[in-house]
């Protein structure tokens, strides 16, 4: 505890000190701030939550809500909604958010959060489809457990043996 806090404790009167309630208010009144300037500060803080380029919309979202929790106000639904699509980085999923908000009349913030994680998987698995292609084609007989199975061998087996030309 800070040195000013306890010199200051022991100036009060000894029914404060012993209710916690009223010890905990004496404390915020003295040393905390006002709940409106806290307020404030954390919508501003909410405000200027935005997605940096190489984040992810999990990570930012996790923040994001993080902040929105501190605020002892509430807003409504569709404010949360308008904040949250505000605080990301790109364009198109800001555009694809409200289109789908409209669309599908999403009224819950976590739900605008779930499909805007859902957009940022397709995107990404758009921008890379040979990787898919090529790593879909390679596990034709690997399962994704590194051990062969009889089955595996066998399937190769089958399959280098019914290549081979028989030899004369």
């Amino acid at each position: 505890m800070p040195l000013v806090m306890q010199q200051w404790i022991p100036t009060f009167a000894p029914t404060i000190i012993i209710k916690w309630l009223l010890l905990t208010e004496s404390l915020l009144h003295r040393f905390g701030l006002p709940e409106e300037e806290d307020n404030r500060r954390l919508l501003q803080q909410l405000k200027n939550c935005k997605q940096q380029p190489n984040e992810s919309v999990c990570l930012h979202a996790a923040k994001w809500e993080h902040l929105l929790n501190l605020i002892s106000d509430t807003y409504t639904q569709d404010t949360q909604i308008t904040y949250f699509i505000q605080s990301l980085n790109q364009r198109d999923t800001k555009l694809t958010l409200i289109s789908l908000v409209a669309a599908l009349n999403i009224t819950n913030v976590s739900e605008v959060i779930i499909q805007a994680i859902n957009h940022e998987v397709r995107a990404k698995l758009l921008e890379e489809p040979e990787t898919i292609r090529s790593s879909q084609s390679d596990n034709i007989y690997h399962s994704a457990d590194p051990t062969p199975m009889d089955v595996d061998y066998l399937a190769k087996a089958n399959n280098n043996s019914s290549s081979r030309k028989p030899q004369q």
